[in-house]
């Protein structure tokens, strides 16, 4: 049976999207699962990380000073992980790394058949709304993106716009795994009197929750509201409450477990799923919350982002806001009848299948299958580095399609197996470190990393055959290309293309 080890930093058996994977692959798959709290399944072996253990960086000095791979590996959850699993380096088919906090850890793990990454947010824009982040964490996700993204051979994520986001800025085909609740059979229930509105979510300030508050002032009578939040940030859930001290139709209510979340939307009639464009990943989210609203069969009222604009209105399940203020909101309940919400919940009855977990995960399976599929796997010491041949296809045209976003093209030299390649991720010696991960970025802005310098001398003479002699040293880039990089590249890149023409062509770099 083909083995499979499922990476996460969270506690696996409150994290729905990792658990959709374990119960999705547990009977298929050698499952080992790996990530804080107990064990998630049965039918897994669990490897628990330390609860007390942080997966963010905190190593001021390297990050302020751009030493990305050292602030990465001096992470305590990533210390506890590489000493938990040494032993399974090379030993496993497949890992699947959730987020991109576990990438250069599974690349690491070097498996047999390769990596699937499975990303939910945006890393590089997570929470852009904080300065402090923008300025030290950002630039730490855009490395990880950049170095471990063209390494795994497939990626998924949760909404179109993230998934044409990673493609544009990364150059890695993205195929779309949405946050869908397991089907579930039941019929609507029809509106009566009273329209019964309910958000349900992490309670943040950059949500504007507020305006969904001001929304029922001066609403037509007849409409109630119910807040179900999750506490995140402190005072803000109280700040809220009092806000809505003045009007007895919203009222707040407890959370409940996620096992009951479902029959609890069914109470309701209206799922509120409006957030304001104040973040990257907010203004393209396809939340949890509307997947459920869809399996309660009730209808939804969205904001204007536009993966859950297409959807809605693809399946005909709700209404779209002109915008995600109060005024728009407060518009929307004016104009709504209840014969319009029990049409809204019919489509959610039609639309419940094809949007239910157990036909949007086919993605991850469909992905995994043609890992598993492949010939017999080398010893990891015979494997070649996938990292080069993934760019030398980018290089030479075989890659994503020019101008779909950054491009980038290897340098001379090459780390002879996988082994080595593991070796570079986890920074060993200079000696057995890859100088083919240099890379050269060729387009887009000039990024804080390790880059390839400059004396190289490339000729390239008859069809079909290139003779390259290379003397290479690494620098620190802090933050412009090193003297000849984008030289070396150009030839490089030109070198391939008119190769067939047997064009001699000799560069040096300035």
């Amino acid at each position: 049976m083909t083995s499979l080890l499922i990476l996460s930093f969270s506690t696996l058996e409150r994290d729905p999207r990792v658990q959709r994977q374990i119960e999705l692959f547990a009977e298929d798959y050698e499952v080992t699962t790996v990530g804080f709290g107990p064990q998630p399944h049965p039918g897994v072996t669990h490897l628990e990380l330390p609860g007390e253990t942080r997966a963010w960086p905190s190593s001021k000095k390297h990050l302020l000073t751009g030493r990305y791979r050292q602030a990465y590996w001096a992470m305590s959850a990533v210390r506890a992980a590489h000493e938990t699993l040494n032993e399974l380096v090379g030993a496993m088919d497949i890992v699947l790394a959730n987020d991109v906090n576990t990438l250069p850890l599974a690349l690491w793990l070097a498996p047999r058949r390769g990596v699937h990454a499975d990303l939910h947010e945006y890393a590089p824009r997570e929470k852009e709304h904080v300065r402090s982040w923008r300025w030290f964490i950002a630039p730490y996700q855009r490395w990880i993106c950049r170095t471990c993204l063209p390494q795994v051979d497939s990626v998924t994520t949760v909404s179109p716009g993230l998934a044409a986001e990673y493609h544009d800025q990364f150059g890695v085909d993205v195929e779309v795994v949405t946050n869908a609740a397991a089907y579930e059979q039941r019929s609507p229930r029809p509106t009566e009197g009273t329209i019964r509105l309910l958000h349900t979510g992490v309670a943040r300030a950059n949500r504007r929750l507020d305006a969904m508050i001001d929304a029922l002032r001066g609403a037509p009578d007849g409409v109630t509201l119910d807040l179900m939040l999750v506490p995140s940030e402190p005072g803000y859930i109280d700040a809220l409450r009092e806000r809505a001290a003045d009007l007895p139709a919203v009222r707040f209510r407890e959370p409940v477990p996620y096992t009951e979340l479902v029959e609890t939307v069914a109470e309701y009639d209206v799922s509120i799923v409006v957030f304001p464009a104040t973040t990257f990943n907010l203004e393209h989210s396809l939340p949890n919350k509307l997947f459920e609203a869809v399996q309660a069969r009730t209808a939804v009222l969205v904001g204007p982002s536009p993966d859950m604009v297409d959807l809605v209105r693809e399946h005909g399940i709700g209404e779209v806001l002109e915008g995600a203020d109060a005024d728009a909101l407060r518009s929307a309940l004016a104009t709504m009848t209840p014969e319009d919400v029990d049409g809204w919940k019919q489509a959610s009855d039609a639309a419940a299948r094809e949007l239910s977990a157990e036909h949007q995960v086919s993605g991850w399976s469909r992905a995994l299958a043609r890992l598993a599929e492949q010939g017999e796997p080398l010893l990891l010491a015979e494997r070649p580095c996938r990292a080069h041949a993934r760019r030398e296809q980018v290089a030479t045209g075989r890659g994503p399609a020019r101008g779909s976003g950054p491009r980038y093209a290897a340098e001379p030299g090459r780390c002879r197996t996988a082994r080595d390649a593991a070796m570079n991720l986890r920074g060993a010696s200079r000696s057995s470190r890859c100088s083919g991960d240099e890379v050269s970025r060729v387009a887009g802005r000039p990024w804080r990393r390790r880059a390839c310098a400059a004396r190289t001398s490339t000729a390239v003479s008859t069809v079909g055959s290139r003779q390259a002699s290379t003397s290479s040293r690494s620098a620190r880039d802090r933050g412009a290309r090193q003297p000849g990089e984008r030289v070396i590249t150009r030839a490089v890149m030109s070198a391939r293309a008119r190769r067939s023409e047997g064009v001699q062509i000799a560069t040096s770099s300035r």
